[in-house]
């Protein structure tokens, strides 16, 4: 079990500075898959047509300052408009609407989209787990609602994926599950099945985890014994 609660309370878009100090760590539910080319490869977001059938009913958030600490949570439900949610998205979202906290939001796309443009603005880095794929979901929303801006912003950031860092940790260098990731980072047995809020948060502790400790270290502790990470982890544990 993943403690995921808050050590301090959730700062309002405005209270944050403008630094590069933060980042954030972005977690995605999408309903349904895209449409791919002949050689698998993704279409332009723009191609809304392409994107139809895939489309984001919940959005997760931390950010978090340059020590580390989380300064802010959101997680939405959207409110389908135009694209009908599954039976248990809309069964999920009745259920939280029975009861109110301060992460919680149930918003429209385009109300979704402009809080995070206000969240994202101030960030230096944007992480998540398979970052193409659901950047290009995410893209392909601000296009349907004509959120410009947030394209722009999006694309000037500096982005991270997570699923690519796992590749370091599998000994035939295959991209690892988010929970396997996280299981061989913190000795845990964390299944597949996990919600949007943890599956951002995995990320969180997984980002951090890999990037606190370097690169030379990592190399020399898998050359030694590639096919043990207990050994690697005891050969690296002395960077803390």
């Amino acid at each position: 079990m993943i403690d995921i609660t808050i050590d301090k309370p959730p700062l309002s878009p405005n209270s944050l500075m403008r630094s590069s100090d933060y980042n954030m760590f972005l977690s995605m539910k999408i309903m349904g898959m895209p449409k791919y080319t002949e050689t698998r490869e993704m279409y332009s977001p723009n191609i809304l047509s392409c994107y139809n059938n895939s489309r984001v009913t919940e959005l997760v958030y931390y950010i978090c300052d340059k020590d580390e600490n989380i300064v802010k949570c959101t997680k939405v439900l959207i409110i389908p408009d135009n694209f009908t949610s599954s039976s248990a998205d809309i069964s999920n979202m009745n259920k939280y609407m029975n009861f109110s906290d301060d992460i919680t939001k149930y918003l429209s796309m385009e109300d979704t989209l402009r809080l995070l443009y206000m969240d994202l603005y101030n960030i230096n880095t944007l992480v998540m787990y398979n970052v193409g794929f659901y950047i290009n979901i995410l893209l392909s929303e601000c296009y349907r609602y004509y959120v410009h801006d947030l394209i722009a912003l999006i694309n000037c950031k500096d982005k991270s994926c997570t699923m690519e860092l796992s590749t370091n940790y599998d000994e035939n260098n295959n991209y690892m599950k988010p929970n396997e990731l996280y299981n061989i980072l913190f000795y845990n047995n964390l299944s597949e099945n996990i919600t949007t809020q943890c599956s951002a948060f995995i990320c969180m502790k997984s980002y951090y985890s890999i990037t606190r400790v370097d690169d030379s270290d990592i190399i020399y502790a898998q050359k030694k014994d590639r096919f043990n990470m207990g050994n690697i982890w005891d050969s690296i544990k002395h960077l803390g």
